[in-house]
């Protein structure tokens, strides 16, 4: 399986567009300057190979100490127990190293159901 990283700033901001031979997840890195933060956007279902790659990528930005790491996962129209268990260990680092995380856009009801089962949300 296919999975596109892109990386930028908040002065080279990333395209939304997702080449047709992707497949499945995307996962955005924007660090935000300003803010001394991070923003993750993830597109896609995630599923058990994806959880490895969101898992790698979350820790690899926590490592950088951030002081605010946003999750945003309003393009996720569903995540297995693999994700979810990504998302409750990234949480529970960030809790310890002292990194306010941040699940952001849960508006769609389907990720809000997800979450609310793992107790993300």
């Amino acid at each position: 399986m296919t999975v596109l990283v892109q990386q930028s700033t908040d002065h080279e901001p990333a395209t939304d567009a997702i080449p047709a031979d992707v497949p499945a997840m995307t996962v955005r890195v924007r660090t935000v300057q300003a803010a001394d933060g991070t923003v993750v956007t993830v597109s896609g279902a995630i599923g058990r190979q994806d959880a490895a790659l969101l898992s790698r990528c979350l820790h690899s930005q926590l490592e950088l100490a951030p002081a605010l790491l946003v999750v945003d996962l309003s393009r996720v129209p569903s995540c297995d127990h693999t994700g979810r268990h990504v998302l409750g260990l990234a949480r529970e680092r960030a809790e310890a190293s002292g990194t306010e995380l941040r699940l952001a856009d849960l508006g769609h009801p389907v990720a809000r159901e997800w979450l609310t089962d793992a107790g993300l949300a």
